[in-house]
This record gives C-alpha cells, structure tokens and sequence, in this order.
C-alpha cells in the first residue's frame, strides 16, 4: 500500500480496487417548497419554511479504473429542524431519518489528493417526528398551548436524488474526505392537503420532510487496495 494516491513509479503495481471505510459527519440547511392549492389553509407554508439539520454515520467508497470510477454507500442518522409560519407563530417540524445514499462517482486523482464529481439516489427511512411552537412573546400561555394541541407531526420514507461535489486527501493510509452534497425530494407531496392532513376532531398532523437541502460533510476513513 502507498502513500499517495498514485505516483509514476508505482504504476505499473497499480491495485485494481481501492477501498475507503470510515465515518462521516454533517451540517447544512433545508428549504420546504411553499405547496400547490394552499388557498384552503391560509397562513401555513406561505412564503415556504427552512431550517437546519445534520448528522454521521459511517461510510463506504469503493473504486475501480484507477480510481476514475467508483461507489460510494452512506448510513448517516439525520435530525432537522424545520420553521414554518403560521398566524403571526412558527409551527416547528422537528424530524429525523436514516439516510442512504448511493452514489456513482467520477474521479480526478493527483499525487495525495482527489476530486470526485458524484450522482444518484439517496433513501430515507424516517425515524421520528415531532412539533412545536414559537409564538410571540405578547401571546397568552393558553393560546399557545392550545396551537400546540393542533398540531402533530408525521415521519415519513422518502427517495431523493443526491449530488455531490467531494474532495479527498490522502495521508499514508488515512484519507479525509469534505463532500459539499445537494438532495432534492423526489416524493415529498406538492399539495397542500397530502402534506397537512386536518381531522376536525384531533387536529392537524404534518408530514415532516422537506423539499431540498445541503450537506458540507467531512470524512474520515482508512484505505485498503486489493489486486494487482
């Protein structure tokens, strides 16, 4: 095993398959699109909502053709916090999932460092859910703990397409790895009725997601190579 990625001595024992495992860890935003037909339930969603969120996990990269091609698989555990206006008060979705993305990677390798362009679908299994609510300071206790009771929070699986622009540095056989990574929703409901579900009688449960978000995540794995 070398140092370096690939160096012109060592060519010609250049190993077929590289290998890095490790772990991740992550931050960034999210946005929650304003949904269609929203005229129904006036106030919520209006301009949109966003928030925070992030997470780990660990990882796997494996790469093929000098490293030019390669797959990458994720399981990072992911909390957000997501703000949506509603009625002068911000309904809080606050929401977790495990999050596995599959990546297909192309790569630029020079010397200890590599720039990987990366592309493909990213499943969520939703973990937990839960709101609450920012009111303003002039409200009554009783107002907002009555909102609170209007108001619920479903977890949700969904499937986005992930993208990804990754750098790599290698150093012996430590590699660190910062990805700034982009997911849209492929399944989250455009309407506003399949996004917020009203029964008369229990109130209002929320589906807890959101449209688009960003990830700067840094890595940390060690690097295997097998064949010659």
């Amino acid at each position: 095993m070398r140092c370096c990625y690939s160096s012109p001595a060592a060519r010609a024992q250049t190993p077929r398959v590289w290998i890095t495992a490790g772990g991740k860890g992550a931050i960034g935003g999210n946005y929650l699109s304003e949904p269609d037909n929203s005229t129904g339930y006036v106030g919520i969603f209006d301009d949109g909502a966003g928030g925070f969120g992030g997470g780990g996990g660990v990882f796997g990269d494996v790469r093929f053709l000098n490293q030019h091609l390669g797959l990458e698989v994720d399981l990072l555990v992911d909390a957000n916090k997501t703000w949506c206006t509603f009625n002068d008060a911000d309904l809080i979705l606050k929401y977790s999932s495990l999050r596995i993305p599959v990546l297909v990677k192309g790569s630029i390798v020079n010397g200890i460092t590599r720039l990987s362009l990366g592309v493909g679908p990213e499943f969520r299994v939703g973990l937990s859910a839960d709101t609450d609510i920012a009111a303003p300071s002039n409200w009554p206790e009783s107002a907002v703990s009555d909102m609170k009771d209007l108001f619920t929070s479903r977890k949700r699986n969904d499937v986005a397409l992930a993208w990804e622009l990754a750098f790599g540095f290698l150093v012996k056989h430590i590699e660190i790895t910062l990805d700034l990574r982009f997911t849209y929703n492929l399944t989250l409901p455009k309407e506003l009725q399949e996004r917020v579900h009203v029964d008369n009688q229990t109130g209002s449960e929320v589906e807890a997601g959101h449209s688009v978000d960003g990830r700067i995540i840094l890595g940390v794995g060690y690097v295997f190579t097998a064949g010659k």
